[in-house]
């Protein structure tokens, strides 16, 4: 089954990466608009979901807890947070450093692991970390300024990742409870929006009507293929398949959006994918070595992106394993 789980993980990612280019053919629609109407349609796509895997019962008796809906308010506005700057990045030039956002998200997972919860790095974790800090300030001087969309970015999902380390719930009713609280501020952002006068759906065109409609399902369906593959393939592979989102979304940026691009931000990008190889195989050989009975580690390795086991030990604090969620793709 790992093939089939391989090739889900690639479709999942592949949709992930080409997610810019379905904001791009929106455009011309204010980016807190585009953002609204996606909370809005979120809601049906995910709950329609729960009903076809019969999860609806499940999610009801288990999601509305006080503690649940306080943790989840949290992540949503996180999820919120990131896919409204996602949006305004794409559509004013900064596809680039989405990407570069992207690439250091692994990175971004063990720093909060050392700053927050005080772990300690394996050596070529530290080596990994030096060569993607590298990377940025090289990226900040090619650009003439601290990329601080990227580093914004990556410091949401970041965050995300940490909170959701506490998060009781499997990813689909994660998922749907995000989804649920959002529902509510796309509603009434789009109502008072249609009330000023100033709303998009249903007053430019009928193509723009589709695109904003379907930025709920279109979201969502990455999600849906990234949970199938975790099932079926290995966790370290789906961590590697993982870079092909930001690498899909670096190609488009320099080859069919033309963003500024020299040779000092190649040498930037270089750094920062000696950063993710060295990453990748440090967490491979931590995961061979998990496998064996008698070396199970407790040094605070992170699988680079995967989707949160179904039943997390909701006591242990440390990054070890699965934590960087793949919700946190806008």
């Amino acid at each position: 089954m790992t093939g089939i789980g391989i090739l889900y993980g690639v479709t999942s990612f592949t949709l992930f990466g080409v997610m810019p280019v379905y904001y791009k053919f929106l455009s011309t629609v204010p980016a807190f608009q585009i953002a609204l109407q996606r909370f809005t349609w979120t809601l049906p796509w995910t709950f329609m979901l729960l009903l076809a895997l019969r999860q609806h019962k499940i999610f009801a008796r288990e999601a509305f807890t006080k503690a649940n809906l306080a943790l989840y308010s949290i992540t949503a506005g996180l999820v919120a947070a990131s896919t409204l700057l996602v949006i305004w990045a794409v559509n004013s030039g900064y596809l680039l450093e989405v990407s570069l956002g992207a690439f250091l998200n692994p990175i971004t997972i063990v720093t909060f692991g050392v700053v927050v919860l005080k772990e300690k790095l394996r050596l070529w974790q530290v080596v990994a970390v030096a060569c993607a800090a590298i990377g940025v300030g090289i990226f900040a001087i090619a650009y003439g300024k601290f990329p601080w969309v990227a580093m914004l970015l990556t410091t949401i999902d970041g965050s995300y990742s940490y909170v959701k380390k506490k998060a009781p719930l499997t990813p689909l009713h994660g998922m749907v409870l995000e989804s649920l609280l959002m529902f509510p501020v796309g509603v009434v952002g789009v109502v008072v929006l249609e009330a000023q006068g100033a709303s998009v759906l249903g007053h430019v065109s009928t193509q723009t009507d589709v695109l904003l409609i379907g930025t709920g399902i279109f979201a969502n369906l990455p999600l849906v293929f990234l949970v199938a593959a975790t099932q079926l393939a290995p966790l370290y592979v789906i961590g590697l398949i993982a870079n092909l989102a930001p690498t899909i979304q670096f190609f488009f940026g320099v080859f069919v959006y033309n963003e500024p691009f020299t040779t000092t931000t190649l040498v930037g990008f270089c750094f920062l994918w000696l950063s993710m190889g060295v990453f990748a195989v440090d967490s491979f050989r931590d995961y061979k070595k998990s496998l064996l009975p008698s070396s199970a580690s407790q040094d605070g390795a992170v699988v680079v992106v995967v989707v949160a086991s179904p039943h997390k030990d909701t006591d242990d604090n440390s990054f070890t394993g699965a934590d960087y969620e793949a919700a946190k793709y806008p």
